[in-house]
């Protein structure tokens, strides 16, 4: 009789143990949602406030790369336009003989193409 009260305690004991084993592990307060649905329901929560961070996150990360894209594909077009800018003044100012004029054309036709291109 002592000895079977005796293992009861100890498995009762290492039952305990394992349940807060588990509990220390995946941080749940319950073994089933219906032991305790008050517990239930605010884990279910705080997953799924976990995963829409996790989402916004990944959003986040997708505009900043998408913004850095475009700030450079600009960047790239602004230089381009001053390029231009200059070419178009020295034709303007009459430094550039016909040659160099058709040769001008050929480059702002290029840089034209190429602005388009990265577009």
């Amino acid at each position: 009789m002592m000895m079977s009260r005796y293992r009861s305690d100890v498995s009762d004991a290492f039952a305990s143990m394992n349940i807060a084993m588990r509990r220390a592990y995946d941080y749940r307060a319950f073994e089933k949602p219906s032991d305790s649905p008050l517990a239930a329901a605010q884990t279910f929560q705080v997953h799924w406030e976990a995963r829409l961070n996790a989402d916004y996150r990944n959003n986040i990360s997708n505009l900043e790369g998408a913004n850095t894209t475009a700030d450079h594909v600009l960047q790239q077009i602004a230089t381009q336009i001053d390029t231009a800018k200059e070419k178009i003044n020295s034709v303007v100012t009459d430094t550039a003989n016909a040659q160099n004029r058709e040769d001008i054309a050929n480059e702002l036709a290029s840089i034209r193409q190429s602005m388009l291109s990265e577009l």
